[in-house]
């Protein structure tokens, strides 16, 4: 490559020579201005080759395939794929499930449930399928991969909304027993490239998100919602693949680097915890466990960030109870004090009760810090979604 460029620096600097006989000095100077970017344009294209999308990937895979052959339907009569759709719908390009119900719109919604389980299924059953999808991926993401693809899969298998391009292809009822009979499709190639257009619509979000000039906890946002888009994205690559498509698991493996990233900048900017009506600085220090868990600091001389929070400990009456209630809320809200702005809003509330008044209060007081320290880090993990 370097004596590639030697010979191609050569080759221009010799017409800018040829071409700059006679010249005048502007248009010298023009013409060796032309010749040096033509020059870094061969640069250019010789150091960085455009990248490859999810749907040139599916394009490539499905080159040598031809269209799903169109399915004949019985317009009068029982239908063929009431007892076998693979009679109709060729399984080398479709993927089917038959869906039942005494109502027609609830045998339309059993055949996508149905669907939606084939591919739970097929993860379940099949674990290979899920250890070949993540195979591709370097050592030190495999790990992170499979439980991102695994977790994914299963929450597919309940998720209709994930089922792009399935359509119901034909309905029958039964005269004897009135029962309908769905039959949900999906065409594998169809399919497939609508599946590529979604993770390459994900990517641009997250390349568009990424662009933009950020700092401190706007930036650990821009990275936390960064991280959700590349799981949709993971989930749809492993659909693809499901599907009988491409292996895309090496591009598109979720979004662990992002949420590393989001802790590493965390862990940048301390976070100053103030709670009113706090008792022993019990909720200030379930706060700060939190934080502590989701990779922030805390304290610190003159944060930019601080959270502000406030517990309110109420007694409530309850006359046919022989107890006494405590009802609690705690609020906070995380504010950048550069900006004078609020990033995020938390509350919680509930009652305890015990045979005192002051045990009810240290029940509440108990419920709050514990909820706090269990919820309030995942809340933080949600940011971004």
């Amino acid at each position: 490559m370097k004596a590639g460029k030697k010979n191609f620096n050569f080759f221009v600097f010799f017409l800018f020579l040829i071409f700059s006989f006679g010249l005048n000095a502007q248009e010298r100077a023009d013409a060796l201005k032309a010749a040096s970017a033509m020059d870094a344009a061969f640069k250019g294209s010789a150091v960085s080759a455009p990248k490859r999308t999810a749907q040139d990937a599916v394009k490539t895979h499905f080159a040598s395939q031809g269209d799903a052959p169109e399915p004949k339907l019985k317009k009068n009569g029982k239908p063929e794929w009431v007892n076998d759709p693979g009679k109709t719908f060729d399984k080398k390009y479709y993927v089917f499930a038959n869906g039942y119900g005494k109502e027609r719109r609830d045998a339309e919604e059993n055949a996508f449930t149905a669907l939606a389980g084939f591919f739970g299924q097929s993860v379940k059953s099949d674990s290979l399928t899920i250890d070949q999808y993540n195979e591709s991926s370097s050592a030190s993401k495999t790990q992170n991969s499979r439980s991102i693809s695994s977790r994914n899969a299963v929450e597919i298998s309940v998720n209709i909304e994930n089922l792009i391009g399935a359509e119901i292809a034909d309905v029958w009822q039964n005269p004897k027993t009135k029962e309908f009979q769905a039959l949900a499709v999906m065409n594998k190639k169809k399919c497939a490239f609508l599946y590529a257009a979604a993770i390459d619509a994900k990517q641009g979000e997250i390349e568009a998100l990424l662009s933009e000039e950020k700092d401190g906890l706007d930036l650990f946002l821009s990275f936390q919602k960064a991280a959700f888009l590349a799981d949709e994205a993971a989930s749809y690559a492993m659909l693809l693949y499901l599907l009988e498509g491409p292996n895309l698991s090496a591009e598109f493996s979720g979004g662990g680097g992002h949420r590393a990233k989001a802790i590493s900048e965390a862990s940048k900017h301390p976070i100053s915890v103030e709670v009113k009506g706090d008792v022993e600085d019990r909720i200030k220090n379930a706060f700060t466990h939190s934080l502590s868990t989701a990779g922030f600091k805390t304290g610190g001389a003159s944060p930019r960030y601080i959270l502000e929070a406030r517990l309110t400990l109420t007694p409530h009456e309850a006359p046919a109870q022989r107890n006494k209630f405590t009802r609690y809320a705690v609020e906070a809200n995380l504010k950048d004090s550069r900006k004078e702005i609020y990033l995020l809003n938390y509350r919680i509330e509930g009652r305890e009760g015990h045979v005192t008044q002051p045990l009810a209060d240290e029940r509440a007081l108990k419920k709050a810090q514990d909820e706090i320290q269990e919820a309030f880090a995942s809340h933080i993990a949600k940011l971004g979604k």
